[in-house]
């Protein structure tokens, strides 16, 4: 049975495991686990593509102070006694429809003890000012460029190609700066050889600072 069709068991960790295995351990999507009144809540999102500012406070806020999520209550309950109002809330069943989901911006919530998962509908909150690129301007297709907000960047090429097989692998670049570096690439698409070669040759990189992407093109590039 492929991956995307099993069905979300009640064991919290073999969810966890089935879903990073589906989305490659990219560093954009965020797995964070929760202690919540006696029960263990999972929280799932892509940096980018949902106001995480937001989730804190329709989401993690509510659940904490009010108390809804006791040991004896499912998590659905909670979540739509809480959210249902504001946020267009359904559940998923399957790992493959948790990744779907995720993928178009929806945070997913996973309990503990419960074989379903609720993913409330963040997509539209996310505001992006996103201007087409004056040196490049085109004629016919998107106008949208890229800005300097690295999580913007990576949210907009996610919302182009949304699909699981896009990998985001982060490096720390710059002995001084510390600056993050992300390199996306489809898996299975990219040949692996390349993608090993350009890994590595990124994390070989030993230079003071970082201030823009040429200077990561210049060091990588075969001399």
């Amino acid at each position: 049975m492929e991956l995307e069709e099993k069905d979300l068991t009640t064991d919290l960790g073999v969810n966890e495991a089935i879903l990073r295995e589906l989305l490659h351990n990219s560093s954009d999507v965020v797995f964070r686990r929760l202690p919540l009144d006696g029960q263990t809540l999972l929280l799932i999102y892509v940096e980018g593509l949902c106001d995480t500012n937001l989730v804190e406070q329709i989401i993690l806020k509510p659940l904490f102070n009010q108390g809804l999520l006791g040991s004896d209550t499912l998590l659905k309950q909670a979540v739509n006694q809480l959210f249902l109002p504001v946020l267009k809330v359904t559940t998923a069943t399957k790992a493959g429809q948790v990744v779907k989901g995720i993928l178009t911006g929806q945070v997913a919530l996973l309990a503990e003890g419960d074989s379903e998962a609720q993913l409330a509908d963040f997509q539209h909150y996310q505001e992006r000012s996103v201007e087409e690129p004056s040196t490049e301007p085109v004629v016919r297709g998107p106008r949208d460029g890229f800005t300097e907000s690295l999580r913007v960047n990576t949210g907009l090429i996610r919302k182009r190609l949304c699909t699981p097989q896009l990998v985001n692998k982060s490096f720390q670049v710059g002995e001084k700066t510390d600056t993050k570096v992300e390199l996306l690439y489809l898996e299975g698409v990219a040949k692996a050889s390349i993608v090993e070669e350009v890994t590595r040759r990124i994390s070989e990189i030993r230079i003071d600072g970082v201030l823009e992407s040429g200077y990561i093109e210049e060091l990588i590039e075969d001399t």
